[in-house]
């Protein structure tokens, strides 16, 4: 579902995204920098079934000469239905089946940063301030 666009989702599915957006330095330094991972929070509106089809989520993804590997992918069942105030949090491997969710229960879902291309060292320092203030 993450590359479904959210409003659709939000249509055809008892679901509500609270969250959509890239996660800030999580790709593997490099010449070129790895590409960001990305967090979605579901909200689930009823009762239901999740499967979970994933990857990266025991070995980070690797660099490419001498880039450096990006962060790993983590998903967490945050069980808001069985407790509002401190609800019990269930961490979630890569690929699990017939995962029963409840109304209020949240899926936080980050997938994992791309690895970098060639040695960090070689990049232009400049550059690299720049897009450490953008939070690249």
């Amino acid at each position: 579902m993450k590359a479904i666009p959210n409003e659709f989702l939000e249509q055809y599915y008892p679901l509500h995204i609270e969250e959509s957006k890239t996660v800030a330095y999580s790709g593997g330094a490099g010449f070129n920098r790895g590409g960001n991972a990305h967090r979605i929070f579901w909200r689930f509106l009823e009762l239901g079934t999740i499967s979970i089809i994933d990857d990266r989520w025991l070995s980070k993804p690797w660099g490419i000469l001498g880039g450096e590997p990006g962060t790993r992918s983590k998903k967490t069942l945050v069980r808001y239905s069985e407790n509002q105030d401190d609800p019990r949090r269930e961490a979630l491997g890569s690929k699990q089946d017939h995962i029963t969710v409840v109304e209020g229960d949240v899926l936080e879902w980050v997938a994992w940063g791309s690895g970098g291309w060639r040695n960090p060292c070689q990049r232009d320092p400049e550059l690299v301030a720049l897009e450490f203030r953008c939070r690249l």
